[in-house]
């Protein structure tokens, strides 16, 4: 999950709508309780297309004032964000292109480097405005062959919905949580980007294959399709645990500073609301693998969010609205927190 927009997923969680349709069908798998689930599954993908493509026309449309503020990062000795991703991706080439007019302008600051470093970061953003694009095509084209996996997937004794438990959601509140959200902050790096490209090409590459194997392995209960199983799953893990590593090396390198724009955004009470929501709602084989190596459990089931008591502080600290006392309690908290996540 990245900060600053709501997060993008290939999986996103399921909608309350599509909860009801797969209750109902379980309990009573009657044509008419599929069609119901099939128009609900439907509705939910017409959704996740549309919030895609305002997302796109947003980006669009604030293209200059985002470049500019990239622009002006690099003047006061900072990278654009996307310059700290780990892993390759699609503007690869790009990135090292916004790299060396960097490193050019840092060395002479005359304005021919600049007009070359505006080029460079204006052709990144158009790489990245193309890969949407074409994410969002995609997503479209493989519209009926998702919808069915989703519908097996969901029919299946395998697949049952989250109820929560004796330390379950039902019994939380989101000031309970003000630490996790923290973690969960350290956990992609301390950055805050648009998308997180590399997040979303793991968590497509690993379902897809753990999909695949469960398949096999419930069609063939082999033991070698059991240990290719096995396999995938232990590779989405490993995956996940070393970008994770990363990430909060990364965050552990800037100290209680990274944290700055974090503490801006946990004032606002609509931010604090949509994070509980994001973290105690049922996600896909790779978010709950995901959830596990950060949070060390699945969140959105039996789930006890560490220091409850100095989250609790920062939340009356919030409601007071003293500055304050806010930057006091969250860079405590902050600094526990790196700790945490570091160990």
């Amino acid at each position: 999950m990245y900060f600053g927009t709501k997060a993008e997923s290939e999986h996103p969680s399921l909608s309350e709508s599509t909860k009801k349709a797969i209750a109902k069908y379980k309990h009573s798998p009657s044509e008419e309780n599929k069609k119901n689930l099939l128009n609900s599954l439907n509705k939910s993908y017409d959704a996740i297309i549309a919030q895609k493509k305002e997302k796109l026309a947003i980006r669009e449309k604030e293209r200059e004032k985002n470049i500019n503020a990239w622009l002006n990062g690099v003047k006061r000795g900072k990278n654009p964000p996307f310059m700290n991703l780990e892993t390759d991706n699609n503007k690869g080439n790009e990135r090292q292109i916004v790299a060396k007019a960097i490193s050019a302008y840092n060395q002479n600051k005359n304005t021919q480097n600049e007009r070359t470093l505006k080029e460079t970061l204006n052709a990144y953003y158009e790489a990245f405005l193309e890969e949407q694009r074409a994410h969002i095509k995609e997503t479209g084209n493989l519209r009926q062959e998702r919808i069915k996996a989703s519908f097996e997937r969901f029919a299946s004794e395998r697949f049952a919905l989250s109820k929560g438990g004796k330390n379950g959601t039902e019994n939380l509140n989101r000031d309970e949580i003000l630490a996790e959200i923290i973690a969960n902050y350290i956990s992609i790096g301390a950055e805050i980007v648009p998308v997180n490209p590399e997040s979303r090409v793991r968590e497509c590459k690993f379902n897809a294959l753990i999909n695949d194997a469960q398949k096999a392995y419930l069609q063939d209960r082999s033991t070698q399709n059991l240990a290719n199983l096995r396999n995938a799953v232990a590779e989405a893990y490993q995956s996940t645990l070393q970008a994770r590593i990363q990430n909060v090396n990364n965050a552990k390198a800037k100290g209680v500073r990274g944290g700055a724009k974090l503490l801006e955004k946990i004032q606002d009470s609509a931010f604090l609301d949509e994070q509980f929501s994001e973290l105690t709602q049922q996600r896909n084989l790779y978010g709950r693998i995901d959830r596990i190596v950060t949070f060390g459990s699945n969140t959105a089931t039996e789930w006890n969010p560490r220091q409850k008591q100095d989250s609790m502080r920062l939340a009356t600290a919030l409601k007071t609205g003293d500055k304050n006392a806010i930057s006091y309690e969250f860079n405590a908290l902050y600094s526990k927190m790196l700790d945490l996540q570091k160990s």
